[in-house]
């Protein structure tokens, strides 16, 4: 890991019209993400994990290897059972994955210590590469508290924390039990300008896989002391209408030509959506044009 990965796009898993796993339009979005972001979190909340096969994983996991190399790709293998998330540990490892994100046990409730064996167990699967702790309290059910992450944070091969939700609210008691050379992001996209100037978390989130231009143009806006005020604003509307998975799909359907069809629920976007991100898309091209990332 670098102290400078601040942004992590999540990448949304394309399906096409028949349901089916779209590789084409999922290699061509990370063709385009390649210049802009950091690294890419693969099979991720923002991928519909929970609808996806092991075979679909490990097929975005070399996908995503090949468009940007071992270093900037990592690859979330959480599923309810243990024994599963070993099995994508290893197989994950067999096509070259080095780094490995895996959520907190979810739906029956556990405890701290049942966290601790779990987190443990994870990494004694993976030979070589990185472990990322994945907290998201309201969508697994459990709630890790700083303590627990600490004797987290010294497992062997642990390299970092993301946090969402509730979580995230509590980013310095977080960061304050990592040890040295350990990463925490968050995964709300607003925090990238502070976290930019302080040196502090980078995020996760799925909103630069639909404005991977906008996020990166912030970042080096900040980097060289440019004006950032109105691409902050831009920002804030960008991470609004792509807050679901419909408008997040939406979005990418227009920009690509593929249809991006979930195989997950969302809501029913408002009327007029279509038009409405079409404008934020053409705005965004027209704030971003010509500029550095």
């Amino acid at each position: 890991m670098t102290s400078a990965e601040t942004l992590v796009a999540s990448v949304p898993t394309a399906f096409g019209a028949d349901g089916r796993l779209d590789s084409q339009a999922v290699r061509e979005l990370l063709r385009d993400l390649e210049p802009s972001v950091d690294a890419v979190l693969v099979a991720g909340s923002a991928g519909e994990f929970p609808a996806l096969t092991d075979d679909e994983r490990l097929l975005l996991f070399d996908l995503a290897l090949d468009a940007l190399g071992p270093e900037r790709v990592l690859g979330h293998i959480g599923a309810p059972g243990l024994a599963q998330v070993r099995h994508l540990a290893e197989a994950a490892a067999g096509i070259g994955l080095r780094r490995f994100v895996c959520l907190t046990p979810y739906f029956l409730p556990v405890d701290g210590a049942a966290v601790l064996d779990w987190y443990t167990s994870v990494a004694g699967a993976i030979e070589e590469g990185e472990l990322v702790v994945a907290l998201q309290p309201e969508r697994t059910g459990v709630t890790v508290t700083p303590g627990t992450a600490a004797r987290l944070a010294a497992v062997e091969g642990v390299g970092g924390l993301s946090i969402g939700g509730t979580a995230a609210a509590q980013a310095p008691a977080y960061a304050a039990v990592l040890r040295p050379g350990q990463r925490l992001w968050s995964a709300e996209d607003t925090v990238l300008p502070q976290a930019l100037v302080t040196g502090g978390q980078g995020i996760v989130s799925a909103a630069p896989a639909a404005f991977p231009t906008l996020f990166a143009r912030l970042r080096a806006a900040v980097r060289d002391g440019s004006e950032t005020a109105g691409l902050q604003h831009l920002l804030h509307e960008a991470i609004a209408t792509v807050a679901t998975l419909p408008g997040l799909h939406l979005a990418l359907g227009l920009q690509s030509g593929h249809p991006w069809r979930s195989r997950m629920p969302g809501p029913v976007l408002p009327i007029g959506s279509r038009e409405a991100i079409a404008g934020l898309l053409r705005r965004v091209d027209e704030a971003t044009a010509g500029q550095p990332s």
